[in-house]
């Protein structure tokens, strides 16, 4: 009798065991799906708050700083002056900034993108405004976040908005 009831004993103990695996399993894919859900969330959301701001502000005179948060740890927001887009044109940067060479090949192809996300050095394209200029001297920007914020400097030129690094001290 203590043979059988080892026996029923083992194969609960197995049953369980399977069962708890196939929840961890299923659960690590779950929770994977959720997070990649939620980042699509929140860059869908940062391209929309751009888009807003560069609507918003683009009235002649406008000067208005924005904090936005930058979606699922990227890195960087690069902006591409409308104008330089299939053009050959020199590309300047921002000294600061390297550019990246998935973006220079963007804008040298004629891709119709000017706001990228940046992480682990991969540009990705989230959106592209007619009414998005770049502030002089730059054509290219790109802008580090402090935290997970950036801030924007976003400057109203009538039919465009001019995108730029904050004000020293207007933080």
């Amino acid at each position: 009798m203590n043979r059988k009831a080892a026996v029923k004993q083992v194969f609960t103990f197995l049953m369980v065991a399977i069962l708890i695996g196939l929840v961890f399993l299923f659960g690590i894919k779950a929770i994977a799906g959720i997070m990649k859900d939620t980042c699509d969330a929140d860059v869908a959301l940062f391209t929309k708050q751009i888009n807003e701001f560069v609507n918003k502000y683009n009235t002649y005179g406008s000067d208005r700083e924005e904090r936005v948060i930058l979606p699922c740890e990227h890195s960087f927001v690069c902006f591409i002056d409308k104008d330089i887009i299939g053009t050959p044109t020199t590309i300047f940067p921002n000294p600061d900034i390297v550019i990246n060479p998935m973006i220079e090949q963007s804008i040298l192809a004629n891709v119709s993108y000017n706001i990228f996300l940046i992480k682990n050095n991969i540009a990705t394209p989230i959106g592209y405004s007619d009414k998005l200029v770049v502030g002089e001297p730059y054509n290219y920007l790109c802008m580090q976040p402090t935290g997970n914020k950036v801030v924007i400097r976003f400057v109203g030129k009538g039919r465009t908005t001019e995108v730029n690094l904050p004000q020293l001290g207007v933080v």
